[in-house]
Formats: C-alpha cells, sequence, structure tokens
C-alpha cells in the first residue's frame, strides 16, 4: 500500500505519535559552576615539576579535570572517546604522579584512605601519603582553559535533537551571559565570503543573559527536587526546565556543524550545579546537497 500521509522535507510525518527509529544518544554538557568538568577545550600538561609545602605538592595550575567522581554524565565512556579519537595523545583525562620518575597510585574515588597521594583538582595540588621530601615529583594532567563545551556529530553523521534540558541548582548565582552558538562550514553557509576551505564561521547565536530569558524559552518545568544526603548527593535543589522542538533542529556533520556552549566571561556561575542535557537520533548523514535543503525548508 502506498503511504500517502503526509511528510515533511526530510521524509518524517508532520505528526509522530511513535518514537522515531534509530540510535538514540544523550549529551550532557560539563557543570558551568565547576571548571574542574570543563574537559571540552581542556589542555594537557606533561610531566611538570610540582614544588613543596611539607606534604603538599603544587603544579599552579588551578582546575585539574575530574573524570573519576561523576561530575559529569557518562565520564567513562569521554574518557574512551577522547582516547579512541586522539590516538596521537589518548590520555583519557588521566592525572599521573611520578616521584624520581616512578608512578604513584592515586586514592581510589571515593575511599576515605588509602593511595600514595590524593588530588585537590580545584587548587592543582596532591598531598603524598608519604615523604617525598628532596625528590623528584611531577604530574601530568588535563586542566580547565575556556568554558566551552562542544556539541559534534561524529563523522558521517547527523545529531537530530529533539527535546533539550537545562538543570540548575536552586542556590546558582547566574553571574554573566549563557550562550549557545552554532557553527558551520563557511564552504556551504557562506561561500561569497571566500574563506579558505573548511572555515568554522557562526551561524546562529543565542544569548541568555538573566535566568527569566531561559525560563522565556522553556515550554515545561518539573518539580523541584529536594536535596539528596550523602556523599554521592547534593545539597542544594535542582531546577529543571524542558525545551520541545516543534521542528526537529539537525545538526550535521557534511556541513562541519557543531553546538558551543559556554560562560561570555569564562567564569563559573557560583553554586552547585547548572547544566544542559541534550535528547538526540544519531543517524547517518544526508549529505551536503539533502542537508541544505532541510536545513533552509527548500
Amino acid at each position: 500500500m502506498t503511504d500517502l500521509s503526509p511528510k515533511q522535507s526530510d521524509g518524517i510525518p508532520f505528526v509522530v505519535v511513535r518514537p522515531r527509529f534509530g540510535k538514540e544518544t544523550i549529551y550532557a554538557t560539563h557543570n558551568f559552576c565547576d571548571p574542574t568538568t570543563w574537559y571540552s577545550e581542556s589542555e594537557r600538561v606533561v610531566s611538570k615539576a610540582l614544588t613543596q609545602t611539607g606534604s603538599v605538592w603544587a603544579s599552579g595550575d588551578p582546575n585539574w579535570i575530574d573524570m573519576l567522581h561523576g561530575k559529569i554524565l557518562d565520564e567513562d565512556a569521554l574518557s574512551e572517546d577522547q582516547q579512541e579519537l586522539t590516538p596521537s595523545d589518548p590520555h583519557g583525562y588521566a592525572v599521573i604522579v611520578t616521584v624520581d620518575g616512578v608512578e604513584q597510585t592515586a586514592r581510589t574515588p571515593f575511599a576515605s584512605s588509602g593511595g600514595d597521594y590524593t588530588i585537590n583538582y580545584v587548587t592543582g595540588e596532591v598531598t603524598s601519603a608519604a615523604d617525598w621530601t628532596g625528590k623528584d615529583v611531577r604530574a601530568t594532567y588535563s586542566k580547565a582553559t575556556t568554558s566551552g563545551w562542544i556539541l559534534t556529530p561524529s563523522e558521517g553523521r547527523s545529531l537530530v535533537i529533539d527535546l533539550a534540558e537545562i538543570q540548575f541548582s536552586s542556590d546558582i548565582l547566574f553571574s554573566d551571559t549563557f550562550e549557545m552558538t552554532v557553527y558551520g562550514n563557511a564552504d556551504f553557509f557562506a561561500p561569497q565570503l571566500g574563506l579558505p576551505t573548511g572555515t568554522s564561521i557562526p551561524i546562529e547565536n543565542t544569548k541568555y543573559k538573566t535566568i527569566d530569558q531561559i525560563i522565556d524559552e522553556a515550554v515545561e518545568a518539573y518539580p523541584v527536587i529536594p536535596p539528596i544526603a550523602g556523599p554521592r548527593g547534593f545539597t542544594s535543589a535542582r531546577q529543571i526546565f524542558q525545551f520541545h522542538y516543534g521542528a526537529a533542529r539537525t545538526v550535521w556533520s557534511s556541513l562541519g556543524m557543531t553546538i558551543r556552549i559556554s560562560i561570555d566571561g569564562d567564569q563559573p556561575f557560583g553554586g552547585e550545579r547548572a547544566t544542559a542535557t541534550f535528547y538526540c537520533l544519531s543517524k547517518s548523514d544526508d549529505g551536503p546537497e539533502n542537508a541544505l535543503k532541510i536545513l533552509t525548508g527548500d
């Protein structure tokens, strides 16, 4: 039987009453209140000599990236992705401390004892369990540079964003502008500029100067989640605002598209937590010609 139901330009029915077919993927940003989670644009520091004050050894670099204590959704997979996508430097954001060239063992995450040392990720310091005085103590680590978080589809794939959520802790201090920028390849979006092939340019920008502007765009708010006790819980209630897209937003790898979310001044918000989550469908890329037709509605 021929399907005569009306379709959008990408073949999707105008009314979708069942989940769409494909691979569901969920991407959550880092915590914009906590620079130790800002992995996307972090910088790798290799074998830096540490300076001693008693049992504390300092790097001089604050905000080491912490991918071990449950601060970011699916942090283990993100570490594995880094190693897979960067075979020339597959570090997985790990911290490595050596004493006279011998690698030491860090205390196990969430443990109250054990290990050769503990890490203060905020200050970029290591506290030794034994006396390392007079020894050559060095650390390799990733450190935060900017607040930018990047969403990029894999090569040959596109990401269809059906909905998104913003999560804030009730104690958040929204102290700067929150910005979302969509980038694309100038070859497709602005060929008239004559830029070098492959140049990435901003094609859409949204700025949220106040929390009210975020609420204005949201279509739904969940009940407040109260504090949950315990060392792996949280102390400030969580607020969740959801965004539904009447027209699903697609990010195509063939068009060189990425989404970057950041704080304008690259200074963390006050409070416990500020994140965003994107619920996506990953599918084969339509190719640049078809993708442009879908994007423009032609």
